[in-house]
């Protein structure tokens, strides 16, 4: 594809003899200039007002109108008066000379012209006209510019004047704001005081009334049980409704331990010893309570031990709490299928885990509900939980141990009768920890699965 080069100006040559006309267009085209021709003063301004070139080489004298004549129009009309104007002719009078100049020409060239001449002096011009306007671009520019500024420092000032308007206003509106601020604080604190008071109470309460209630329910489960072992089996109604009441009294006792629990918990009146603990042992010391329950509803009770036996760093006693109360609730909300307990390594190297999970096939749980899972007193759900039994505190004794232990527990479920997973993070023993056998609390395990059926 050819290239098309752009004139470097537009020039238009006036002038009333061919042969200049010719001369002055050949070599100016020569040099990639773009000319236009007129070879009289009227033709001249009507191509002018036509497009308006970038110099004109004007001949003085021409018919009709001569050059003087055509600068003086050229001068008087804002559209072309700053076309720059060279003066071409055969004269050298210094009067012509003068009359060129005060009519507006910028040059004057004597004929016959010097060829490098003409070219000089039009390149030196063209490139003035070009420095010209770029001043007046300029100009144009910093006039704007200076306008601008003034309009910006105009709104300015109306803008400051606005916002010290709004700062005196926000200024008392804070004020007053602090001042009731400071009032609520005062009443804020003494609120909390009361709360303060009013929490210590409760547990001082729940731990004297779990106290009083745990005497007499061990009185009447000491009588029961020796007259169940001096009644004779032949008084099966009289055996049967003791051995309801002795259900019922363990049933109870149970709620009043694990409120005297929470109490000493909420109270931090409970310490925890860090020693190397035998997950599997535990495990079973907590199931075995709850074989009965299991042969009776026919739950499939699953083992794995994925990473064979797992030692972790807690309190036996905490830790056998949490998984009894684990396990309650697995069996509790499970009216069939299975059970399926898990223990696994998490290697970390700051900070090894082990993990036991806990999954069944119950009830399950809506997952919107997750976060009030723990919560003292908070149940799954009221029917649910009434159906099955409990005050809802098991789950937040588990945490609260957990937490002591300096472990994790979540319990995650897809939804309602999708069943439940609880899934339990602990350190694990450290090789100094495995080398001092003396603190390890044995329990013996029943290989890396065991299998109950009914």
């Amino acid at each position: 594809m050819k290239t098309v080069l752009q004139p470097k100006a537009d020039i238009l040559i006036v002038d009333d003899t061919p042969d200049n006309l010719r001369l002055l267009s050949a070599m100016l085209q020569n040099q990639g200039y773009k000319v236009r021709k007129a070879m009289n003063g009227l033709r001249a301004l009507q191509v002018v007002q036509t497009v308006a070139p970038d110099l004109i080489l004007l001949d003085i004298f021409m018919p009709d109108l001569d050059g003087y004549e055509v600068c003086r129009h050229l001068k008087e009309s804002p559209a072309t008066r700053d076309i720059p104007v060279l003066f071409v002719s055969a004269s050298d009078e210094s009067l012509d000379k003068v009359l060129a100049f005060e009519v507006g020409g910028l040059d004057y060239i004597t004929k016959p012209f010097d060829v490098r001449e003409v070219l000089a002096r039009v390149e030196t011009h063209l490139k003035l006209r070009q420095l010209q306007l770029q001043l007046q671009l300029q100009n144009e520019q910093l006039s704007q510019e200076v306008r601008d500024r003034v309009a910006a420092e105009d709104a300015l000032q109306c803008l400051n004047r606005e916002l010290e308007d709004r700062v005196r206003s926000r200024t008392a509106e804070l004020e007053t704001a602090n001042a009731q601020l400071r009032a609520l604080e005062v009443d804020l604190r003494a609120s909390l005081d009361k709360e303060q008071e009013l929490n210590q109470q409760k547990d001082e309460f729940l731990k004297n009334i779990s106290h009083e209630l745990r005497t007499p329910l061990n009185g009447i489960l000491g009588n029961l049980r020796l007259v169940l072992d001096e009644l004779c089996d032949d008084r099966e109604e009289e055996l049967e409704m003791l051995q309801e009441a002795d259900v019922s009294a363990v049933r109870l006792l149970g709620m009043v331990n694990n409120i005297l629990d929470l109490a000493n918990l909420t109270m931090k009146q409970v310490q925890a010893s860090e020693q190397v603990v035998e997950v599997g042992g535990l495990l079973d010391k907590a199931i075995a309570p709850l074989q009965p329950q299991i042969q009776q509803k026919q739950l499939h009770l699953l083992r794995h031990d994925r990473d064979g036996s797992l030692s972790v760093r807690a309190d036996p006693r905490h830790l056998e709490r949490v998984f009894s109360h684990l396990l309650d609730n697995a069996v509790k909300f499970t009216p069939q299928g299975s059970i399926t307990i898990t223990t696994s390594m998490k290697p970390n190297s700051d900070n090894p885990q082990a993990e036991i999970a806990i999954e069944d096939t119950g009830i399950g749980f809506d997952p919107q509900l997750q976060s009030q899972l723990g919560q003292a007193f908070v149940m799954m759900d009221g029917t649910r939980t009434r159906k099955h039994g409990g005050a809802g505190l098991g789950l937040a004794i588990a945490k609260e141990l957990m937490q002591l232990m300096g472990g994790t527990i979540s319990l995650v479920s897809a939804g309602p009768g999708c069943g439940t997973r609880a899934l339990l993070s602990l350190p694990l023993k450290t090789c100094e920890e495995a080398e001092n056998r003396e603190q390890t609390v044995t329990g013996e395990h029943q290989g890396r699965e065991s299998h109950s059926a009914p």
